[in-house]
């Protein structure tokens, strides 16, 4: 009896599941990225990516609030490749494809009158509340519950698995000029390693803990998060830890502006040497325009140096502070106020347009560069879409060859 119980409870179970997987949903893009780049528009070296993706969802249930979705890609690179009279780099810079799991996730949630429990599983996409500290895909769990005044959410993942292609990690290989710090081109694999389709990336646990009173007072929202990325010892039987403390505030002051305050304190410490402590500051207020879908940004990024008792800030994933063509592209030892426009002028075209100024705060503060921005995005049709961008970097003193300008062409199709 108990053997026929468990086998019409099991059938059940299949037949529920078969019934959900019966809305399977799949598809796929194609897209080109051509990117030319140098010192001057005279002189600009074409970057040339090509790529197709393939992704898929199964839901579990009717209601979709359990399921899996996956997504793989296979991405052909070239970059340096010469235009007109410009000489390429001395290595060979054509590059074996890059094939990637970019997603692979199990996910389910459970919702009740005011309470909602979320539960993430795989490989998928996580950032830290300001999405300047760590922001990328990792193998792990996120678990998430949200009630009426309070959200609480636990996460933690391993990086080992990655491929180091498509994910940049801020590592301990550092060149040091003027005090500040900058990433090496190929961090701790070697230039015979970016001609592997799929290279691991470096070993860390990350593990993360997030409190988030929303609408707490005046529909403003408080939001505080503990982060570790921990370095597993590799062949050179050395650690790297880095700890973050976060606090952000935000939310409306009237009904189309709004404002954002976030402040990380970072502690890295590299193997036997002592914590040291930086920060990293941002401060925006945004603008929404009841028409066009225009959005007006104005605000500004600190990133602490050598100064004030604090130590140069150190990210976890690589991120871009300036678009300089050598030099300072990290978020450490910087200050830079930015202005930020878009509108949607018709449907389907996004227009952007942006404008920084690079102060070096590796040190005693000091003017350093401008850089600027313009992009379109036009959805021609549901399934076609094309963009163009192009942004200059102008140094104050451009003896170390950092000017860069750069004029970039996408297209995307679906299926």
């Amino acid at each position: 009896m108990k053997k026929s119980l468990k086998y019409t409870l099991l059938s059940l179970m299949l037949a529920t599941s078969l019934s959900a997987a019966s809305a399977v949903d799949f598809g796929g893009m194609i897209t080109n990225d051509s990117k030319f780049s140098g010192n001057t528009f005279g002189k600009l070296l074409l970057e040339q990516k090509n790529s197709a993706s393939a992704w898929l969802r199964i839901p579990f249930n009717n209601k979709g609030t359990t399921y899996f979705t996956a997504e793989g890609v296979y991405q052909f690179v070239e970059k340096d490749i010469k235009i007109g009279d410009v000489d390429a780099n001395s290595y060979d810079t054509r590059y074996a494809g890059i094939a990637d799991l970019s997603l692979f996730k199990f996910a389910t949630s459970w919702k009740k009158t005011s309470s909602q429990i979320s539960l993430s599983v795989g490989r998928f996409h996580s950032a830290d509340l300001s999405g300047l500290v760590f922001s990328q895909t990792a193998d792990g769990l996120l678990a998430k519950f949200d009630f009426s005044r309070v959200s609480f959410s636990l996460y933690g993942a391993y990086t080992g698995l990655l491929n180091a292609r498509t994910v940049k990690m801020v590592n301990k290989n550092f060149e040091h000029l003027n005090g500040a710090k900058f990433l090496t081109e190929y961090g701790e694999f070697s230039p015979e390693d970016t001609k592997k389709h799929y290279q691991r990336a470096e070993s860390y646990v990350i593990g993360s803990a997030t409190l988030s009173f929303p609408n707490l007072f005046a529909s403003q929202t408080i939001s505080l998060q503990g982060l570790g990325t921990f370095k597993m010892k590799d062949q050179t039987d050395t650690t790297y830890s880095r700890i973050y403390a976060e606090l952000s505030i935000g939310g409306p002051l009237v009904s189309t502006l709004y404002y954002n305050i976030n402040t990380t304190f970072g502690f890295s410490k590299y193997d036997s040497e002592d914590f040291k402590v930086g920060n990293l500051s941002k401060v925006f207020l945004t603008y929404y325009a009841p028409v066009k879908n225009i959005t007006l940004s104005l605000g500004g990024v600190y990133a602490s140096g050598e100064n004030g008792g604090l130590k140069p800030f150190v990210g976890f994933t690589s991120q871009t502070a300036t678009n300089a063509l050598q030099g300072r592209t990290e978020y450490s030892g910087i200050i830079k106020p930015t202005l930020a426009f878009s509108i949607k002028p018709v449907q389907n075209l996004l227009l952007g347009a942006s404008g920084d100024i690079i102060i070096n705060a590796a040190e005693s503060p000091e003017y350093e560069g401008f850089q600027y921005g313009v992009n379109a995005n036009w959805q021609i049709v549901s399934d076609v879409m094309i963009g163009a961008s192009m942004y200059q970097y102008f140094d104050n003193d451009d003896k170390d060859n950092r000017n860069k300008s750069c004029v970039q062409l996408k297209a995307a199709i679906s299926f």
